[in-house]
């Protein structure tokens, strides 16, 4: 299989784009995108994973959108038809006036104890980035994000799938502290990347089912292509130690590739998609029941060890009411390395710090911080049950050791 690779003009160094209002109905006035040139150099990756170079004088750039109103009033025939009508009314309103902020829970123990936890601090690496987009002969081009640091005899990896109308740029706190723990994190940027509104397009261009089945393609072309990933970052990668992850949306494709189902009406079958490459999933904000195809029937044969990760404001009046929807994946999945992180008053986007970066909100830095910690074992424990064979996540994973020790603030359920 070849596939091409853009390079961005301004090289390996992060592109500080804002993009358009984020995943989810709260948003603020958008922002477009800025134009980006790409250069006219193509590195073709081939079987083998060698480079070949080709100047094709293509020049690429991105145009600012049309105002929203102007496009939502065109699309919203399409949109009854293929998103249900309740989802309908909330992206149409997203330019609405949020609802006033709740005040940011801390907890109540000293900020000491919280920075000796295992895993709050960034791991001991530096992380390095690259950004480039494989360009397959046939399907669509996946622009990628490479977080690596410095790893021996073998890099293990993680696959990150963005959240709905947000992008890989919108989780570096996150992604950046996996990285800095010795693995490799590769995102890629899914056809409903861009904000809210390119995501109400891919859905009418795919269809809810098709939109999952290409980011599911986005995912596993870049499985296919580890060798020449491993090549451009100067890494070897590990092939048994794969995990998938991701938020909300993307936290759902990443549950695919453990063997969670997505619903066919038309077949009225469930579909699964799951694939042997990835040991464990991390699910941050995963969604419960959703259009017609995230049922509660979804996760039933999930068998691998997963993370989901929530919190007590974790809410939308219109389309998760109650927090604890979330859950529904760790509470439905089969028994067994089953993790669920349950953070006091955290919401969707841990105020601004994922997903929504751009937005006016109070950061919530000690729920990052739990997520952070817990996930990063979580990842280590599967990773080493690879060598070891055996998991052990170690004491942050046990039963009550973290309720304990931040008094309730964040609280590991197990199953």
């Amino acid at each position: 299989m070849n596939v091409t690779v853009r390079e961005r003009r301004d090289g390996w160094a992060t592109v500080a784009e804002k993009r358009p209002d984020q995943e989810g109905f709260h948003s603020q006035q958008p922002k477009h995108h800025l134009n980006t040139e790409w250069l006219p150099v193509k590195h073709t990756i081939g079987r083998s994973g060698s480079l070949r170079s080709q100047r094709d004088g293509i020049h690429h750039a991105h145009k600012p959108g049309g105002a929203r109103t102007s496009v939502c009033h065109a699309i919203t025939e399409g949109l009854r038809r293929l998103i249900p009508v309740s989802l309908l009314c909330g992206l149409l309103t997203a330019c609405g006036d949020p609802a006033p902020p709740l005040p940011v829970i801390t907890p109540s123990v000293p900020q000491q104890t919280l920075d000796e936890l295992v895993g709050v601090a960034a791991g001991p690496y530096p992380v390095s980035e690259q950004q480039f987009t494989l360009e397959p002969e046939t399907g669509r081009d996946v622009p990628l994000r490479i977080f690596y640091s410095e790893c021996a005899p073998s890099c293990p990896l993680v696959v990150f799938s963005h959240g709905f109308g947000s992008g890989n740029s919108e989780y570096d706190r996150v992604l950046r502290h996996w990285a800095s723990h010795g693995m490799v994190v590769v995102a890629a940027n899914h056809a409903d990347s861009g904000g809210l509104l390119y995501g109400i397009l891919a859905s009418l261009r795919y269809g809810q089912l098709g939109l999952m089945e290409v980011r599911i393609a986005d995912l596993k072309l870049v499985l296919d292509q580890l060798a020449a990933i491993a090549v451009r970052i100067d890494r070897p990668l590990d092939p048994q130690r794969i995990i998938a992850a991701g938020h909300s949306f993307g936290a759902f494709t990443a549950q695919q590739l453990i063997g969670a189902g997505a619903f066919n009406p038309e077949t009225e079958r469930m579909e699964y998609v799951e694939d042997p490459r990835i040991l464990a999933a991390v699910a941050l904000s995963p969604p419960g029941p959703m259009f017609d195809q995230i049922t509660d029937q979804s996760w039933k044969q999930v068998r691998k060890p997963m993370l989901i990760t929530t919190g007590t404001r974790d809410a939308e009046p219109r389309f998760w009411p109650d927090w604890r929807i979330h859950k529904l994946s760790f509470e439905t999945s089969l028994p067994g390395s089953k993790y669920a992180l349950v953070v006091e008053g955290a919401d969707h986007y841990l105020g601004n710090l994922i997903c929504r970066t751009d937005t006016e909100a109070e950061p919530q830095t000690h729920a990052l911080m739990m997520v952070n910690a817990v996930s990063t074992a979580f990842i280590s424990a599967q990773f080493a049950a690879v060598e070891a064979g055996r998991s052990d996540g170690g004491l942050i994973l046990s039963a009550d050791y973290l309720h304990d020790l931040t008094k309730g603030f964040a609280t590991v359920e197990l199953r």
